[in-house]
């Protein structure tokens, strides 16, 4: 009776490895196309961006400048929150510059505004991408396109201390107003 059930058992054994791996083709409405897929090599980078990203090379050779970056790759969610119920309200957000020093720790976020991009979409996105920086303290900088700033400015603004307010809310306005002046 044993040698019975020990046969059955592997029996059932084989028959499930066998339905487990045997991979079937996908129907052929599933399968990949066959000859060359319709993609080309486009830049990365608009003309606008470009002049910026060769700005900032050159005004800052001590940094390391990467372009277009997802939000996803720099932001992180903070213990005692959701991973899954926070990451993906950032998703489809990107900066436009990231500035990291040579460890790759980050600096700043620049963001190039455009005249174009001046739609409600655009403007939530913007905001989004403006309150996720904010919450997370990561410095945020934007110039338009029209302002494009030169490698003295690109310079100035780096050099220039960081202050912000505060994380604790319980600051007041007048203290905050105190740090600046001590700070000058």
């Amino acid at each position: 009776m044993r040698y019975l059930a020990f046969v059955l058992t592997v029996i059932f054994l084989i028959w499930f490895a066998h339905r487990l791996f045997n991979v079937r083709p996908a129907p052929k409405s599933q399968t990949e196309p066959q000859g060359p897929w319709p993609f080309y090599a486009r830049h990365p980078l608009n003309a606008a961006e470009q002049v910026l990203y060769h700005r900032l090379s050159m005004a800052l050779p001590e940094y390391i400048i990467l372009a277009q970056v997802p939000l996803t790759r720099v932001m992180g969610v903070s213990k005692g929150h959701s991973f899954f119920e926070w990451q993906p309200r950032i998703r489809d957000l990107q900066l436009d510059f990231l500035i990291c020093r040579k460890d790759f720790s980050v600096v700043a976020a620049v963001e190039l505004d455009e005249d174009n991009q001046q739609g409600l979409v655009r403007q939530a996105v913007d905001e989004r991408i403006t309150r996720v920086c904010r919450d997370a303290e990561l410095r945020l900088i934007r110039w338009h396109t029209r302002l494009m700033p030169d490698e003295l400015a690109i310079r100035a603004a780096f050099s220039e201390p960081v202050l912000s307010r505060p994380a604790d809310p319980h600051v007041l306005d007048q203290e905050f107003e105190d740090m600046v002046a001590k700070a000058q």
